[in-house]
């Protein structure tokens, strides 16, 4: 089966847990958020069907320390980025997947079992709301194509400085032919 899906193993599986994890708090009063490298989920079109996937909550996998203990919620790590956690959160700290930590609760389940996130999607509803980090907008999903049909306004808005930063999260790639 994994051989006809594109992708790598580990897109397969965070996406396929993320979609399990979005239906079951459908409709529960749970909003969900991503972290760190999961930031572009908030524009991939699968993920955007559900109103209570608000976006993502802070910045780098290695701010964890300072920003789960913020964030007041259960969270379910899907990749092994965990540094150690404090005692504050380590009870609201799930693993599943390739992911795992000592203490803190694995949720199992694989491609062939569906997952059960009743325990986080309990305790999320005990939780008080997360505290503010940052205030704004991000704006991302930008294949490769949209990234070249914008550049002529890109390079314009660099030109006036009207764009005091710009960043690009994954790569633009080109294929040269030999002459």
């Amino acid at each position: 089966m994994l051989g006809k899906i594109r992708g790598s193993w580990f897109q397969v599986m965070t996406c396929g847990i993320w979609k399990c994890f979005l239906e079951q708090t459908k409709g529960t009063g749970v909003d969900v958020y991503t972290h760190s490298e999961m930031l572009p989920a908030c524009s991939y079109p699968t993920f955007k069907k559900y109103p209570h996937f608000v976006g993502n909550y802070g910045n780098a996998w290695w701010q964890q320390k300072e920003e789960f203990e913020a964030f007041n919620g259960p969270i379910l790590m899907t990749t092994n980025c965990i540094v150690p956690p404090k005692v504050s959160y380590k009870d609201r700290l799930y693993t599943t997947g390739a992911a795992g930590y000592p203490g803190c609760t694995y949720i199992p389940g694989g491609l062939e079992r569906k997952k059960d996130f009743s325990q986080i999607i309990e305790q999320a509803k005990k939780c008080p709301p997360p505290k503010e980090l940052e205030f704004g907008t991000i704006p991302g999903g930008f294949a490769h194509a949209q990234a070249i049909a914008l550049s002529d306004k890109v390079v314009a808005a660099v030109k006036v400085r009207e764009n005091k930063e710009i960043r690009s999260h994954g790569r633009l790639r080109r294929t040269y032919e030999e002459p």
